[in-house]
């Protein structure tokens, strides 16, 4: 019974201890009330201080309140929420339950009654506690309450409550009432009496009663703080442990300045504690390290308060502490990791285990910069850093484990006995030490200063004065990282060390220049690929951390291969292995590992059943399936690049995905659908995350010309744009290190016919269509415009830019225009169809159906009726080639400004002269253009109406009447001149006729555009020089003396005309290698060109209208410029040679109905042969001079890319073109390679060097260059070699540069290029030795390219190949 009125009454002596407390911090809301208000109840005072005071929840009162509910109904509330359904069902109806469940039962209602009775006594004695002290107050004189109230800052409520630390109090509560210094100093005087451990006991249990808020800042603070810890020093357990928790108290409340004084204390206490610390008090020195490491975490928040100065002191000092001893350094490792003394950083490691303090203390600039010039000049970065290489070399020898053969010194022993209730055991210690050190070195090497640091003498290892730099403790990181996986770590602490160290790594590979150049080294790269070969050849199975560390290397180089730099260091550093033995690369090897890996997945696999191989989440072999992805992903973000290609080319890592890929979906299980007519049709359910991240990994092999080829030879070609075009819908990124979107990728598919049919089959045309009518006119979501808008001078203006850029990209290369126009008629997509489940143009793999399909949009009402207008490039066409639109489409909203927008598109398709012919025969372009322009004619004597469109038709008639370089013809601008009106010079009809050049509607142009054309020259004689330099070579000159006399000939500008160079070409021949596996010429056809002509007059059908005009077009340019003299009859004889060489290439290809194809019967067109166009005009129209030289260098090697028409395809919608795959191809390898600054300007397009050189190429200049340029272009590839084109190309972007640069700010680079002529660009003897420095970097690559293309057997046959084995399969 005692002991419950004892208990009772401590009760009491709580809750008014605590309601006194309330009322204290309450005070404030009742003295800002006026006088002549009421004051507030008291729910909205308690609300307010709730709302306001942050130690709200701190306050006796509160506390109490909450330990009450928690003892009386706690279990109760327990047992009602364990009824909640695992899966949170139905919890918004359940608790509210529950709170009246609890309400009704008998222990809530007596707690309720409990806590009413206490709070009436509490608050009785409370008012009576006040009112006593009023009255004392009006006794006391005026003078005494001012000093009182100066010094104490507000009369002390001190109490104390007994049982705090397990003892009683003996003071009663009149002797713990009282104010002022007086008192307080009592109490500090009493703890300090080490005679008295019962009083010093009592006056810590006053301190800690004290409400912290008004001991803060009081005049004796710093007082109590070292009253405090000098008893930390006593010998009395429970007072150490009292004072202890009053230090614990005081800091959870502290703010500011207060949390200042608290920490520089405990600093200054650990430091000394530490030196001096004995086994018996090493339990209470944990304590306080506990405390310290919170306080390390805090203290950071409110250092921007304060000085530079004071905060470089707090650092030091806090450096020195972590680097103290404990007791003096008798206390050490030695025999277990070898690293020295027992720090007071072993004892932090032990509540801070990730080093998160310094985490935070390096967070701010401030602060990191003070911290990493202190630990620079102190020993922590060296213990730091001992510890981590011991215990490196633990791991690798296994003697971590073994306690059994270590002996701990006995001090050391001792220590951790008067822990026993941690369970410390000496390699746990030093285990928590080196895991804490680890973090703080990964955090070091983050930042710059940091790793200036390095290098550091390491004098705690048995191996003296060891010098260590960045690279060799990022070596000893990498080391850690793979040997964990193999040993005897628990797989929780290895994956924790694996997680730390592969981080860091991350942020050194995402960071600056300087944190990714140090991972670029030979030494770090070799150390972080090499353990990959070792995983290969390894019989043991994988583990978590092994994977983990992995994939954290994945990781790394996939960072790394994003930057130049790094993707430099992983194709060009060299490596040596341990053996010696030397690897290309750290991407051969990257390559090699991904290679094997699939090889063994695709084994596997092929052991698997069905079931087994949907259900399987990773393989069982050493390659889990996302382990073999990430290091795929490495492998992508370095073939997606032309060096990167080549280093990884050799391990056909694009046949092995496919096959992969294809197994896996033929192993997918099927679904049946029904479909309305009754039928049923499978369906492929959606393929696992593995597959698809392999359609993605395939797919950025079209980054590159000839990834486009390879990734064809796969046969998952639509698959892959399937794959992006789903992304591309939800407009997501294409991965998460490239910076750019798809638009490179659909420029690179589109300049092929396999690409463009992918990309139209899979709906990408329809939609970019579409977008384009939805930008201009708006869809039925859309409000409709009041106003139309302005007809822009520059279509391509903000609000149309993008799709624009999108639809130039599809309608540029002529490979790809070519199948849009050509093939099939397209399907129209109903509205509840897919897109996937429609049928192709080029047929191909089956694909699996949308989970939701996508729903093409619709246009106003009057729109429904020539729906196919909005979704096919060649109706798109027809809207500004149509002399008679539809009412529909005249009737759409802002159809002009449309129509604008689409001859802008005509006028960049035209520029590629095989598209030019194209549209002139597909929609008889000249002709209804003109006849669009005499409808702006207003009459006979006012002129034409000049619109965007008018002007912009104006420009597409005088472009395509003629062909010619930047001196060869005019053309004019599709702007209006702006004239300025204040210039008082300017003549009246200028003022009033700001477009001087006139506008027509039939032709011919008029004379303003005409450049007088030359006469027709004599065959002139070759130049003196020449016939000096060949006379004195033999008559089959090496190819090397016919290359310095055309060398010597340009440098003294000898070179006179055509003669000059076809002298030159025809030396050359005999010199020329031999094309590998060419056919022979057939016999017929060797004979004299006359007699050839007249055999073969009779199988002769003519050729079909789109070679017609091209011959017109040609023979057109070569009378113009004086080469031809009479056109009909140069045109007869271009007709008939293009006919011979077609039969004849035909025979020696083996594939004569495709040489048919040229015949009137056949309505296709595959291209127009530009350079047997160029030859016929340098030889003057001599057929028989022009056929003997296409004969023999039709079998030299090379003859192909210059040649392009060469190889005849057997189907040309599955081909793509050795101009493109190769050379193409190279001219981007050495824009890359040799001009970062270009191709970050052309991929900041969305554009490549490869496709604008090819169709540069591929017409032989014409249009770009004047005569004699192409002349000496064509001369050049022939006698110096067929990769001079490529360096050609180069030569041209090289002076480009500048203009590129310009035109990718103003955002229209790919425009620019196509329709700038190169005005400055001559073969000048500087530019010839530019081409021969590329020559001997980059020939022997350009020659195993061009040579591995014909030894192929077709892209065809490799693909038919594939399949059928996939079939087998």
């Amino acid at each position: 019974m005692e002991e419950e009125a004892e208990v009772a009454c401590d009760n009491d002596d709580r809750m008014r201890l605590a309601l006194h407390q309330l009322v204290m911090m309450a005070q404030r809301h009742f003295d800002a009330v006026p006088t002549e208000q009421p004051l507030p109840p008291a729910e909205t005072v308690v609300s307010d201080l709730e709302a306001t005071d942050l130690n709200f929840h701190s306050y006796e009162v509160v506390r109490e309140l909450s330990h009450r509910v928690e003892s009386n109904v706690g279990t109760l509330l327990d047992n009602l929420v364990s009824r909640i359904p695992s899966d949170g069902g139905g919890a918004d109806t359940l608790l509210p339950e529950i709170v009246d469940q609890i309400k009704g039962t008998d222990e809530f209602a007596a707690l309720i009654d409990g806590i009413k009775t206490d709070l009436q006594m509490a608050s009785a004695s409370v008012i009576d506690d006040i009112e006593e002290g009023r009255e004392e107050d009006n006794v006391k004189s005026p003078r005494h309450d001012s000093s009182t109230s100066k010094t104490s800052g507000g009369s002390l409520a001190l109490s104390a409550a007994s049982g705090m630390s397990g003892s009683q109090s003996s003071l009663s509560e009149q002797d713990l009432d009282f104010s002022g210094e007086k008192e307080l100093g009592a109490v500090l005087q009493k703890l300090g009496d080490s005679g008295d451990p019962q009083g010093q006991l009592e006056a810590a249990n006053i301190l800690f009663w004290l409400s912290p808020s008004e001991l803060y800042g009081h005049s004796l603070w710093n007082e109590v703080i070292t009253g405090i810890m000098q008893q930390r020093r006593c010998d009395h357990v429970l007072v150490r442990t009292s004072c202890l928790q009053v230090l614990a108290k005081l800091y959870r409340s502290a703010s500011g300045q207060d949390v200042c004084t608290i920490f520089q204390a405990l600093v200054k206490h650990i430091e000394v504690h530490a030196r001096n610390a004995s086994p018996m008090v090493f339990a209470d020195l944990l304590q306080e390290v506990r405390l310290f490491s919170q306080v390390l975490c805090d203290v950071t928040n409110i250092w921007m308060r304060y000085q530079s100065d004071w905060v470089s002191g707090m650092i030091s000092a806090t450096v020195k502490t972590l680097c103290t001893p404990i007791g003096n350094g008798k206390v050490t490792m030695e025999s277990v990791d070898g690293s020295g003394p027992v720090l007071v950083l072993h004892l932090v490691a032990l509540f801070d285990m990730k080093a998160e303090w310094f985490t935070g203390w390096t967070h701010a600039w401030r602060s990191r910069k003070i911290l990493l010039e202190c630990i620079a000049e102190n020993a922590l970065v060296a213990r730091c850093l001992s510890m981590c290489v011991n215990w490196s070399r633990m791991f690798q020898d296994d003697s971590c484990y073994d306690e059994s053969t270590q002996e701990p010194q006995r001090a050391f022993v001792q220590l951790l006995e008067n822990c026993a209730e941690l369970q410390l055991t000496p390699v746990s210690l030093s285990y928590c030490g080196f895991f804490h050190c680890l973090h703080i070195l990964s955090h070091l090497l983050v930042y710059t200063r940091g790793r200036n640091i390095f290098p550091l003498k390491l004098t705690y290892l048995k191996d003296k004065h060891i010098s260590f730099s960045t690279e060799d403790c990022l070596l000893h990181l990498v080391a850690l990282m793979y040997t964990l996986p193999f040993t005897k770590v628990n797989a929780t602490c290895a994956g924790s060390i694996v997680e730390c160290v592969g981080r860091v790594l991350i942020q050194l590979a995402s960071g600056g220049e300087s944190g990714c150049s140090l991972l670029c080294t030979g030494r770090v790269l070799s150390a972080m690929v090499t353990p990959l070969s070792l995983y290969v050849s390894s019989k043991q199975g994988s583990n978590s951390s092994l994977n983990s560390a992995l994939l954290f290397t994945a990781d790394v180089l996939a960072l790394l291969a994003c930057r130049q730099v790094g993707r430099n260091a992983l194709l060009c550093a060299k490596l040596v292995h341990n053996d010696n033995t030397k690897v290309p690369s750290v991407g051969w090897m990257l390559g090699n590992f991904a290679s094997d890996a699939m090889k063994a997945l695709l084994n596997e696999d092929g052991r698997k059943t069905a079931k087994g191989a949907m259900a399987a989440g990773h393989s069982k072999s050493n390659f889990p399936r996302y382990v073999v992805s990430a290091f795929l992903f490495v492998c992508r973000q370095l073939y997606n690049t032309c060096r990167g290609l080549r280093e990884l080319e050799s391990f056909q890592l694009n046949l092995l995905m496919g096959k992969a890929f294809a197994k896996d979906k033929a192993l997918a299980t099927h679904n049946v659908v029904h479909n309305d007519d009754g039928t049923t049709a499978p369906v492929c359910v959606r393929l696992d995350t593995f597959s698809e991240m392999l359609l993605d990994h395939l797919l950025n092999f079209a980054g590159t010309p000839k990834g486009i080829q390879l990734l064809h030879q796969t046969g998952m070609l639509e698959n892959c744009v399937t794959y992006m075009f789903e992304r591309f819908k939800k407009k997501m990124q294409v991965s998460k290190c490239e910076k750019f979107g798809y638009g490179v990728m659909v420029l690179q598919l589109a300049a092929t016919a396999p690409g463009m049919v992918a990309l139209h089959n899979v709906g990408y045309v329809r939609r970019i269509v579409q977008d384009l009518w939805l930008t201009v006119c708006g869809g039925e979501d859309d409000l409709r415009l009041v106003t139309a808008y302005t007809d822009p001078m520059d279509p391509m203006d903000r609000s149309v830019y993008k799709v624009m850029l999108q639809l130039v990209a599809l309608v540029t290369p002529f490979d790809g225009l070519v199948q849009l126009l050509h093939g099939p008629k397209p399907v129209l997509h109903d509205d509840d169809t897919p897109v996937m489940a429609k049928p192709k143009l080029g047929g191909g793999n089956e694909r699996w159906r949308c989970a939701k399909p996508w729903k093409p949009f619709r246009l106003w009402p009057e729109m429904e009726q020539c729906q196919e207008v909005t979704e096919t490039i060649e109706s798109l066409f027809r809207i500004a080639l149509s002399s008679m639109p539809t009412e529909p489409i005249a009737m759409v909203f802002n159809f002009r400004h449309m129509e604008h927008c689409v001859l802008r598109l005509v006028s960049l398709a035209v520029t590629c002269l095989d598209s030019l012919i194209l549209m002139e025969v597909h929609y008889d372009m000249r002709r209804t253009l003109l006849t669009l322009q005499a409808g702006c004619r207003m009459d006979e004597y006012s002129g034409f109406l000049m619109d965007a469109a008018a002007l912009e038709r104006n420009h597409i008639l005088v472009a395509t009447a003629s062909v010619g370089g930047p001196s060869e013809r005019i053309i004019p601008p599709r702007e209006i001149n702006d004239l300025s009106w204040k210039d008082a010079n300017k003549k009246f009809r200028e003022l009033h006729n700001p477009f001087k050049w006139p506008l027509f509607s039939e032709d011919p142009i008029p004379r303003e555009y005409v450049i007088k054309q030359k006469e027709a020259s004599p065959a002139v004689s070759v130049s003196e020089f020449l016939q000096k330099k060949l006379l004195r070579c033999s008559s089959t000159p090496p190819q090397s003396t016919v290359r310095d006399v055309f060398a010597d000939a340009l440098r003294k500008g000898k070179i006179c005309g055509s003669a000059d160079l076809l002298a030159l070409v025809n030396s050359a021949m005999g010199s020329l290698p031999a094309r590998p596996n060419s056919q022979p010429v057939p016999a017929e056809f060797m004979q004299p060109y006359s007699s050839i002509t007249t055999e073969q007059a009779s199988q002769c059908t003519g050729l079909n209208e789109y070679y017609k005009f091209g011959v017109r077009l040609a023979v057109r340019y070569g009378v113009a410029l004086g080469k031809l003299k009479e056109e009909e009859k140069s045109a007869e004889d271009l007709e008939q040679l293009l006919n011979m060489l077609s039969r004849c290439l035909g025979v020696m290809n083996g594939i004569e109905k495709a040489a048919a194809e040229m015949s009137s019967c056949s309505g296709k067109f595959h291209g127009f042969d530009w350079f047997v166009a160029s030859m016929f005009i340098m030889c003057a129209g001599n057929c028989a001079a022009t056929w003997s030289f296409l004969l023999a260098f039709s079998g030299r090697a090379g003859a192909e890319s210059v040649w392009c028409q060469r190889i005849l395809p057997k189907n040309q919608a599955t081909h793509i073109s050795c101009k493109f795959s190769v050379i193409a191809h190279c001219v981007e390898f050495i824009v890359q390679d040799k001009y970062p600054l270009l191709r970050s300007a052309f991929q900041l397009s969305g554009c490549t060097p490869a496709q604008v050189s090819y169709q540069w190429l591929n017409q032989c200049y014409w249009n770009y260059l004047d005569w004699p340029d192409i002349e000496l272009y064509l001369a050049t590839c022939i006698v110096m070699g067929a990769d001079y084109q490529v360096y050609f190309a180069v030569a041209i972007l090289h002076g480009l540069h500048g203009r590129i640069l310009q035109e990718t700010k103003r955002q229209r680079l790919l425009p620019a290029l196509k329709e700038s002529l190169l005005l400055d660009f001559h073969l000048t003897p500087s530019v010839l030795r530019f081409m021969r420095d590329l020559e001997t970097i980059y020939r022997d690559y350009i020659f195993s390219c061009l040579h591995s293309s014909a030894s192929d057997g077709g892209v065809d046959e490799i693909t038919t190949k594939i399949r059928k084995t996939d079939v087998r399969n």
